[in-house]
């Protein structure tokens, strides 16, 4: 074995730790968006599946045809063995970016030497563009890997390198390593292109390399008749692609794709590490005096690769983001590495130094967010922007929501986007939501949020927050907030205050804020051992349709029984003492909760009537024993039942007995 190799590689370790720690620093920083969140829905994971294999692509043709399949295979067995939360989702990308860059070292060791591979590795896992997609569950990762495998692979099976001076293999060791050699290529080729569309930029670009400087030899054919057998196992996926083509020449809007000088750009920026131009261009150019086939090689596949694409943007403008050309990392990557590695030549020390520059620069722009901002460009964050915490939102309604708990989210995103990560986090969340975005209140709003609160006892209320010195204002909220003050709802606590999001409570009564702070002093009535009425009001009220009770009542200790098994039964009783009218609604498995209902009073003749209250298994009907312990509840003429209060009803009105 080489000496030199010898020496070298065990430095790709550190480098592998920095991108290992580059990459997980986001695995759970913030709140899954949009792309993420399709990524969780073709994989059929989470509360989206599980889905069979066949199932999956059936989900991706009829659903999101502009996406392939194959990283969605690899996801779903991933969820199915690591779980489907946030951080190990991610994490999937995360090894697959570590072997990609280890891969890269194998690759530029190969093709160019042991020295300039370590640089070309260092120069990939410390890539801020590459950190950014090690902790996003998106398939660019596996895309960048498989670039290089297929590249790798390409070359061996052309030039099949020795292992080693002193051990040439044999013209049988070579033709069959050959053989398998053709046969992973045309596997590789098929994976890579069943997990990215803009992969075929790089095999046309080995094809044409191929063609032009390949030696002419018997084995010539070898590599494109592999290649060709991966397009062919392709084939049943171009139905999908051409009507994902079609779909978005009608509807695509071209004002959101990146131009050609922006694109051209946005690579050297990205691929650049966000560093100063003259010394990428420095180093890249650096490669291009190196003197060697493999180079040649790498060069002539970068410049292929991003001229068909920025040429293709050109014609029909389809590129809106830098990832769709994951492809040139690695293959810059190995430039780079190539014109570190001459620097030497110059001083033993330039390689040091440029990598130095480098690996900072990466470090700098992986810890701040002004470089993803850069490449996700400012048009592209109006609508998607990341960095809403939707999941804080959920966690802290986890804790603190109530059944029958409402919730107003106000964002100035547009909500298409958002409502799928924000579904996603609210799956099993037991409140009912509403989701308002823009700044203008359109007509019959404030009717749309008082037919949304109905009866909740409680309101969630939540608010995106933008902090500048001069925010615009937010009209929808503030109607939203003058609605809850009309229909009076009162201020509770702040829950949750974070830079971007706020999260407020208001209820109908202060009592349903939360607890008392004794709830057996405040305890009016206990049904069964646990189950305890801490409040109750009765308001009639009557309207030009009708006229109805409606009862605020506070419960303690329902999580001390089985949970949606037991019942409220609220019953109205004339003076006779026959029932007339009533409401049921499930007791609240929270250790506190209230619960608004509103009893018919139509119909019903002048005279007094009782309320009455019951609490009982839904299933068969046994009702618990109940206790009046405070007035006004008084005992009922039953063991199972207590008066909670009594009202008169007028010729002409409805009256509450004082």
């Amino acid at each position: 074995m080489d000496t030199t190799q010898c020496r070298l590689w065990p430095w790709l370790v550190p480098i592998l730790l920095l991108t290992a720690w580059l990459g997980a620093r986001g695995l759970d920083a913030d709140a899954i968006w949009y792309d993420e969140w399709a990524s969780y829905y073709n994989a059929g994971g989470a509360h989206y599946g599980p889905l069979a294999p066949g199932a999956i692509i059936e989900r991706i043709a009829a659903d999101n045809y502009t996406q392939t399949p194959a990283y969605y295979f690899v996801l779903a067995g991933w969820g199915a063995f690591a779980g489907w939360t946030t951080f190990a989702v991610r994490a999937l990308s995360l090894l697959i970016g570590l072997a990609a860059t280890a891969w890269t070292y194998r690759l530029g060791r190969d093709l160019i030497a042991p020295g300039a591979g370590l640089l070309a590795a260092a120069a990939m896992g410390t890539s801020a563009f590459f950190v950014e997609y090690l902790h996003e569950a998106r398939p660019y990762t596996l895309y960048a890997l498989l670039v290089v495998v297929n590249v790798w692979l390409y070359w061996r099976l052309v030039f099949f390198p020795p292992l080693s001076p002193a051990l040439s293999p044999t013209r049988g060791e070579r033709e069959s390593a050959r053989r398998r050699g053709a046969f992973l290529l045309t596997l590789s080729a098929a994976l890579a292109l069943y997990t990215h569309y803009f992969t075929i930029f790089v095999f046309i670009a080995l094809g044409l390399y191929h063609l032009l400087f390949a030696p002419k030899t018997r084995a010539w054919w070898r590599a494109p008749v592999a290649m060709g057998a991966g397009g062919l196992l392709f084939v049943p996926w171009l139905g999908v692609l051409l009507s994902a083509v079609s779909t978005n020449l009608r509807t695509s809007d071209p004002s959101m794709a990146l131009g050609t000088a922006e694109l051209i750009g946005m690579l050297g920026y990205g691929l650049g590490n966000g560093i100063a131009a003259p010394l990428t261009i420095i180093v890249w150019g650096a490669a291009v005096f190196e003197r060697g086939r493999a180079v040649r090689f790498v060069g002539f596949l970068a410049l292929g690769v991003a001229g068909m694409v920025v040429a293709l943007n050109a014609l029909l403008p389809i590129v809106i983001n830098l990832r769709y050309l994951m492809a040139l990392l690695p293959l810059t990557a190995l430039l780079f590495g190539a014109g570190a590695a001459r620097s030497a030549r110059l001083h033993r020390l330039a390689p040091t130094l440029i990598l130095a520059i480098w690996t900072g620069a990466g470090v700098w722009h992986s810890l701040t967010p002004a470089f993803s901002d850069t490449l996700f460009t400012e048009r592209h964050q109006a609508l998607f922007r990341r960095g809403l915490p939707l999941d804080r939102l959920a966690d802290a309604l986890h804790e603190q929501a109530q059944t029958g708990d409402v919730l107003a989210l106000h964002t100035q995103l547009i909500a298409g986007p958002i409502m799928t990560s924000f579904q996603h986090y609210m799956y099993d969340v037991p409140v009912k939501y509403l989701v308002t975005s823009g700044d203008n209140v359109f007509e019959g709003y404030a009717g749309q949020a008082r037919s949304f609160l109905g009866d909740a006892p409680r309101v969630w209320l939540a608010a995106e927050r933008h902090n500048v010195a001069d925010p615009p204002p937010n009209v929808m909220l503030a109607q939203f907030e003058q609605v809850l003050a009309e229909d009076g709802y009162v201020y509770c606590r702040r829950a949750l205050d974070l830079d971007t999001l706020h999260l407020d409570l208001y209820a109908a009564a202060p009592v349903c804020c939360g607890p008392p702070e004794d709830i057996e002093s405040a305890a009016l009535a206990r049904f069964g051992d646990s189950v305890t009425l801490t409040h109750l009001s009765a308001t009639v009220t009557v309207e030009a349709a009708d006229s109805t009770l409606a009862v605020l009542s506070a419960w303690s200790g329902g999580d001390k029984v089985p949970p949606y098994t037991y019942s409220v039964a609220l019953h109205v009783f004339d003076a006779d003492g026959k029932f007339v009218s009533q409401a049921d609604f499930g007791l609240p498995v929270e250790a506190y909760g209230c619960y608004r209902a509103r009893i018919p009073l139509d119909g019903l003749a002048p005279g007094v009537y009782t309320l009455t209250g019951t609490v009982y298994n839904w299933r068969d009907g046994t009702p618990l024993p109940a206790e009046a312990l405070h007035a006004p509840v008084e005992p009922g003429e039953q063991r199972h039942q207590v008066i909670l209060n009594r009202f008169t009803i007028t010729i002409t009105t409805i009256e509450e007995i004082p």
